[in-house]
């Protein structure tokens, strides 16, 4: 039984170190996720955001699809070399196994996710974009109609002065007239 022990031992010990090697890989992944995050509430750049957490998410997943390679060899392993499935190594790389299989369809979903902000939040700005043209052209109109109304009463105003000064050279002509019929 000794001799099973360490052979086993030797057999896992391999997949151990690559699987926590992998789940390293993982974290390093998630703080850079989070960095990524702090990253858009500082500069707002919400396209660099998406893009960078796409690539993240991407480099996630391959190492957590690792993870479940390394965990269902393992367990393959411990199988071929006899360990009972009740036992508690078995057992516990079972767990492992699950949730390492959980996390990473959960990597997956928000790597869907993504592309679907990515997508809202294109038709959003592509709205926007149009709501910005469509208020652009409206201010750009009443902009125009305020300057003719401006441009109309200053028209108006100088018609008016026109026609009074017309009145006064009238006025002024007449009173010549009459000046001149009292000569």
């Amino acid at each position: 039984m000794a001799g099973v022990s360490v052979k086993l031992t030797a057999d896992v010990a391999g997949f151990k170190k690559n699987i926590s090697e992998a789940t390293e890989t993982v974290k390093k992944m998630d703080a850079q996720l989070a960095v990524n995050e702090q990253q858009l509430k500082l500069n707002g750049d919400a396209e660099l955001y998406m893009s960078n957490k796409a690539g993240l998410l991407e480099t996630k997943l391959e190492a957590q699809k690792k993870v479940v390679q390394e965990t269902d060899a393992a367990l393959k392993a411990m199988k071929a070399n006899g360990v009972s499935p009740t036992s508690k190594e078995f057992q516990k790389m079972e767990t492992n196994l699950a949730n390492a299989t959980a996390e990473m369809l959960k990597t997956k979903n928000e790597i869907k996710n993504v592309g679907t902000e990515a997508g809202t939040a294109k038709k959003e700005a592509g709205g926007m974009n149009s709501e910005l043209r469509a208020i652009g052209k409206g201010v750009a109109f009443e902009n125009i109609k305020n300057g003719l109304k401006s441009v109309t009463e200053k028209l108006q105003s100088g018609a008016r002065a026109a026609v009074n000064f017309g009145k006064k050279i009238a006025k002024s002509a007449m009173d010549s007239t009459a000046w001149a019929d009292d000569i």
